[in-house]
Parts: structure tokens; C-alpha cells; sequence
């Protein structure tokens, strides 16, 4: 059992609890660089998986079956789960409990501090972060890289990296060649990750001594993107193990690492979810065409079609016409103004599910997300924040 629980984790516990169902502020939270191994790579999926692991640790506070109801053994979990789970405001979490607020801040403050303790515990021995500097140090990075989001084409960066790696392959005398199929192989994620993970697998491969020749195969198959890495090797010579580093450069990616043995050598699918190669549509609802055209700028070269809408009272029927992967809104126009088609957009059975982004000079993200934003940007905006809120809506 572990029972040092790093400085300053419990503070980030209690800032996640309260922004629980924020997904934009939790995707920029330290805590998924801290809990990294435990969450895994990408950010959408660190933040449902940070969701989930808070929910059962909090979960685990229940007392056992049959503890009186009056017990005050109930209160850390009633605390956590009536606060920020079902959202209860502080004076009907006392009025529920019978306390008042400072013994309900003291058990709050009790049960985050074993929320702490659990989640250090689920951490493996060799990620936790008090004995694994470089470990740690790796996830950051990889958190970092993480957000740089965009569609990007696998095959123009796999050529990229066998360049990079060519004269490596010369000095250990491993022929590389590479063979693709036609078209675009778009990916949804970092291309910085993507280098690094096949650079990496390909570096690794080559100083092992395990393979004289390598064939590189970038392909698609269905809804997956395949680099097929096939070894030339002496007899009895199996795949080598990837080292932990490139793994977690795959697992951060969605990636997956599978061997097979052949009769002369061996290969290595490392494989992808593939994107779409329909443009995704968005409707930018603006009533400053400078705007429209700036974010247009923005997206013409990343895989998305923007639709600009600069009268607010068409804006709904153009929506509904169009049915886009998201909705841009920006709050200040006139009848209506965007808090208006926020609510009328979140009210239509048909229109309800498309996630809407809202952009505004104004300081409202609580308001917003309320009123069932999927996300809230303050402007000015640049590129990279629009670009990393979109993926991460619609991919």
C-alpha cells in the first residue's frame, strides 16, 4: 500500500472534481501528465478515462453492505458523490448530511486525500512519479505532443522518417525499402507522435542485429492504417521486444504492435484508426465576415470545410440544412444572440447532438457548458486552440 502521495495531487484532485464535466478545461488539466500511465495517449481518451477512474475511486469509499445509513462512515462518499457527481450546491449537501459546512470541507478534504492515496496505488510500481523521474518526464512530453491535434497524411511522414533513418540503416548494413498504396492515408492525431513512434520501432530494429533487410508497407485496410515493417533474418531469429519508450509512443497514439513470425524472418503491424477522407463541415456562426475569413485561413489545409453564417436569424435553418460535424458560435449578434441558438440548437431533437464550440470575448464557460456547450474559447483565438477543440469534438 502506498502511502506517500505526491505533493500538490490532491489540490489537482479537487480542481478536476470541480470542473468534472468541463471537457475543455479538464483536456488541459497537469493531472493527466501526473496520471498519464494510468490513462493512457490522446487527450479525448485521458479525460473520459479520467473520469471513469475518479468515479470509481470514489466509488470505492462506499462503505460495505450493511453500514448503518447514519454511519459517518458514508460521509466522504456522500460528499464526493452528492457534490460532484450529481452537482448538489453546499446547503443541500448539509442538509442532506445534517453537518454544517465546515465538517462537510473537513470530510471532503479526508476523502480527496484517499482519492489521492487510491489513485497512487493503480499506478505501477515503475511509472509512479516519485521513482521514475525520466518515466514521468517521457509522459509530459508525450502530453505535450499529444495536443498538437490535427489530420495529417501517415505516408508523406513515414517517408520523411526512412529518409531520417537511412544512413543508420547504411552503417549497420540494413537495405530499407518502402512500398505504399495509392492515395492518402489520413490520421487524426500528432504527427510529431507518429514520426517519433516509427522512428523509434525503425531505429531499434536496425541496431538490434535481428534483420538484414527491411520492407516498409504503408497501407489501408478498411477502417485502419497499416505499417507493415517485414524482416530479412537469420534463421531462428524471432521479432525483437520494443523498448518501454516507443510503446508508450504507440499506446499514446491509439496505436497497436503486433508481431508474426514467417518462415524467413518476421514482421511488425503497427497499425492506426484512420480518418475520414471527407472533408469535415463546420458552420462558423459570425456576424464579422474578418473572422469567417481568418478561420477559414485557419482550416483550409487540416481536413475541414468551414460554412460561414453571418445572419443569426437563418443561422438555425442553415444548421439543420447542412447537419455539420460542429457548430462555431460566436454569443454577441443581434435577435438572436448565440446564448438564444445555443438553447434552441441543444432543444432540437434532430440538431441536439451536433457539439457546439462557443467563441466570445465574454468570460462564460460555466454559463455556456450549462447550457450544453461542448466547449468555450475566449478570443482572441489562435490557430492551434481552434484546431485542438475541433478534433477533439469531431474525432
Amino acid at each position: 500500500m502506498i502511502t506517500d502521495v505526491p505533493e500538490g495531487l490532491a489540490d489537482e484532485i479537487y480542481d478536476v472534481l470541480t470542473h468534472f464535466y468541463d471537457y475543455a478545461y479538464l483536456s488541459r488539466h497537469p493531472i493527466l501528465s501526473r496520471l498519464r500511465p494510468m490513462l493512457g495517449g490522446g487527450t479525448t481518451g485521458a479525460v473520459k478515462e479520467l473520469r471513469r477512474v475518479m468515479m470509481e475511486a470514489i466509488e470505492a469509499l462506499r462503505p460495505p453492505v450493511g453500514t448503518s445509513p447514519t454511519d459517518r462512515a458514508w460521509r466522504p462518499y456522500r460528499v464526493l458523490h452528492l457534490r460532484y457527481i450529481l452537482g448538489q450546491e453546499l446547503e443541500e449537501l448539509q442538509e442532506a448530511l445534517h453537518i454544517g459546512a465546515r465538517q462537510v470541507q473537513r470530510e471532503q478534504r479526508r476523502a480527496i486525500e484517499a482519492l489521492a492515496a487510491a489513485l497512487m496505488d493503480k499506478l505501477p510500481a515503475d511509472d509512479l512519479p516519485d521513482g521514475q523521474e525520466q518515466g514521468n518526464a517521457l509522459w509530459t512530453e508525450i502530453s505535450i505532443a499529444s495536443e498538437e491535434r490535427r489530420l495529417f497524411d501517415a505516408a508523406t511522414e513515414l517517408e520523411g522518417v526512412l529518409q531520417a533513418v537511412s544512413v543508420l540503416a547504411e552503417k549497420h548494413g540494413v537495405t530499407l525499402r518502402l512500398e505504399r498504396d495509392s492515395g492518402r492515408m489520413l490520421v487524426a492525431g500528432s504527427a510529431s507522435l507518429f514520426r517519433q513512434f516509427v522512428l523509434g520501432t525503425l531505429s531499434y530494429l536496425i541496431r538490434s542485429s535481428l534483420t538484414e533487410a527491411l520492407v516498409v508497407h504503408m497501407m489501408r485496410r478498411a477502417e485502419s492504417l497499416i505499417c507493415a515493417l517485414t524482416a530479412t533474418a537469420p534463421l531462428q531469429e524471432r521479432a525483437p521486444e520494443l523498448p518501454a519508450t516507443v510503446l508508450a509512443l504507440a499506446q499514446a497514439q491509439g496505436a497497436t504492435c503486433l508481431q508474426e513470425e514467417l518462415a524467413e524472418g518476421w514482421r511488425l503491424l503497427l497499425t492506426w484508426p484512420a480518418a475520414s477522407e471527407q472533408p469535415y463541415k463546420i458552420v462558423l456562426v459570425e456576424d464579422n465576415a474578418d473572422v469567417i475569413a481568418l478561420f477559414s485561413r485557419y482550416l483550409a489545409k487540416e481536413g475541414y470545410q468551414l460554412i460561414g453564417v453571418q445572419e443569426s436569424a437563418t443561422a438555425l435553418e442553415r444548421i439543420a440544412e447542412i447537419h455539420p460535424n460542429a457548430v462555431v458560435l460566436d454569443l454577441m449578434m443581434k435577435n438572436p444572440d448565440g446564448w438564444e441558438l445555443l438553447q434552441r440548437i441543444k432543444a432540437d431533437p434532430v440538431l441536439c447532438q451536433i457539439p457546439v464550440i462557443v467563441c466570445s470575448v465574454l468570460d462564460e464557460r460555466e454559463l455556456a457548458m450549462s447550457l450544453g456547450a461542448a466547449a468555450y474559447l475566449r478570443k482572441p483565438i489562435r490557430s492551434a486552440a481552434l484546431l485542438e477543440c475541433l478534433s477533439a469534438v469531431c474525432h
